[in-house]
């Protein structure tokens, strides 16, 4: 179909028509081609952002889950000095798909699905984990969780906020702990205990303040 008879084509649709032809053209479309094509128009939409399904958007990061760790996004190639810093195109795919998919996660959280956002995270985090242990998930000369076009401090403030939200006060404090460890991610470790605080409970909040003194733990300043 050349671009004339796809004009024709669109021409005699009406508007739900359009919306699905739409709808199936981006469900085929890699991450690169969504954001060539949609990238602009989303990132500067009016309004608050469409609802998300968190059984669907789970469904989908598992899928993503399960192919990253088959090796589908590790494409290396033959590295010389002019090509070494060239990011193949499936690690740019890779990429995008995993700052969309964090940033997914964190609406999930605003919608208050934190059961959903909490399974959602821990699927990606253990990507993230994998990358920066040197995994052959994706393929650059320099590779890492640094490359993910997402905040840091946001998907893990969002975490935060739905574990609060879902957990009891002892596995609250084991896994905000396991958070603020050095090394584990970038983010400050104060700047973790500092979100801990604002979304826990009070037991929450006890439990985790007793098992910092038990571990005798020093919060990574800011500064």
């Amino acid at each position: 179909m050349d671009r004339a008879r796809l004009a024709y084509h669109l021409a005699v649709k009406d508007e739900e028509q359009l919306r699905e032809l739409v709808f199936a053209a981006f469900d085929v479309m890699t991450a690169d081609q969504r954001h060539i094509v949609f990238g602009d128009d989303l990132e500067t939409q009016d309004g608050p952002p469409e609802p998300l399904e968190g059984n669907v958007l789970l469904l989908e990061i598992e899928r993503f889950h399960a192919a990253s760790l088959a090796g589908s996004y590790y494409a290396p190639f033959n590295v010389n000095s002019k090509n070494y810093r060239d990011i193949p195109p499936k690690t740019a795919e890779w990429l995008n798909c995993m700052g969309d998919l964090l940033k997914s996660c964190c609406q999930l959280t605003a919608q208050g699905n934190h059961a959903h956002a909490i399974s959602c995270l821990d699927l990606l985090f253990e990507l993230i984990v994998s990358l920066d242990r040197g995994d052959e998930i994706i393929y650059a000369e320099e590779r890492g969780s640094w490359m993910i076009g997402a905040s840091e401090q946001d998907y893990l403030d969002s975490y935060l906020t739905s574990l609060a939200a879902t957990a009891e006060p002892e596995e609250f404090a084991e896994v905000a702990i396991d958070l603020m460890q050095p090394y584990t991610w970038k983010a400050h470790s104060a700047k973790l205990y500092a979100t801990a605080v604002r979304v826990a409970n009070k037991a929450q909040r006890t439990q985790l303040d007793a098992e910092i003194q038990r571990r005798q733990m020093a919060i990574e300043s800011t500064q």
